[in-house]
């Protein structure tokens, strides 16, 4: 069962990207006046693929990258029935795309991951085309306290533990300032921050998904090391969609959640949708 369904954070996330993608594709039109209104798109840092049933729906062709090559070929057993996705393993800063290929791009929880996010922005900007959209998702560094109250207050002095909101490999959490900056140091216009998940979707959480992760997922660590993909964890329970029922009760929570969550209230994550100069 696909656990992550039940979880508000993720669930919200998955949410967004759906409508942000609607919207953003009833705005363009399609690409050619009768198909999808993205000709290309691309999703780096893939991960399990988890979401490109969802974009294949709105870009005539979709490559999709990683560095981990079991997270590779698990995102194309599960969307084996999209012809128009292409999977490709990467390794180093540079993508291995042509410029100004992309008139869609997407990057969701990836920048926290690595060492030098200005370099990924930037090679974000060099594949995307003049006038083409980005889509970018974050943890938020300034999380509400209930998302994981240990290192809302220990990392005021200390090295934060690596659980709840530091507890998926991430090499740091961001601030909104932050990446709008990157963004438009790379040639990026910032059109839409969004904050993902407020303080009520935070408490039903509370370290809940990080333990659960260490002991479903086999990159539980979502690092480039587990190369095969053949990590003894991996139990493959996340093949069935969980009952409609508890996914309705989830984005009731959200749905909450979203009424109480102020404009620039701690949020769990941070989405940008931002254009291509």
């Amino acid at each position: 069962m696909n656990f992550k369904l039940l979880f508000p954070t993720y669930r919200a996330r998955e949410r967004y990207i759906a409508a942000t993608l609607d919207t953003l594709g009833r705005a363009r039109g399609s690409a050619d006046g009768a198909g999808k209104p993205f000709a290309r798109g691309l999703d780096v840092g893939c991960g399990e693929g988890e979401l490109h049933a969802c974009l294949a729906e709105h870009a005539e062709t979709l490559d999709a990258c990683d560095v981990n090559a079991g997270d590779l070929a698990r995102a194309a057993t599960l969307n084996a029935d999209l012809p128009n996705v292409r999977y490709t393993q990467v390794s180093g800063a540079r993508l291995p795309y042509s410029d100004a290929s992309f008139d869609l791009v997407t990057c969701l929880e990836v920048i926290e991951h690595v060492e030098q996010p200005l370099a990924l922005v930037s090679e974000l900007a060099r594949v995307t085309r003049p006038g083409g959209t980005l889509v970018l998702t974050c943890p938020n560094h300034d999380f509400p306290v209930t998302y994981d109250p240990i290192n809302h207050v220990r990392r005021r002095s200390r090295a934060p533990l690596p659980v709840g909101a530091y507890g998926y490999g991430h090499a740091w959490l961001v601030r909104r300032e932050q990446a709008a900056r990157w963004l438009n140091e790379a040639g990026f216009e910032v059109v839409q921050v969004t904050g993902l998940s407020g303080a009520l979707a935070a408490a039903a959480e509370l370290y809940v998904p990080g333990l659960l992760q260490r002991a479903l997922k086999a990159n539980a660590a979502n690092s480039g090391a587990a190369a095969t993909g053949n990590a003894k964890r991996s139990l493959h329970v996340r093949d069935r969609l969980p009952p409609r029922g508890l996914v309705a009760l989830t984005d009731t929570l959200n749905a909450l959640d979203a009424r109480l969550l102020a404009p620039h209230a701690p949020s769990v994550g941070l989405a940008f949708v931002a254009e291509r100069r």
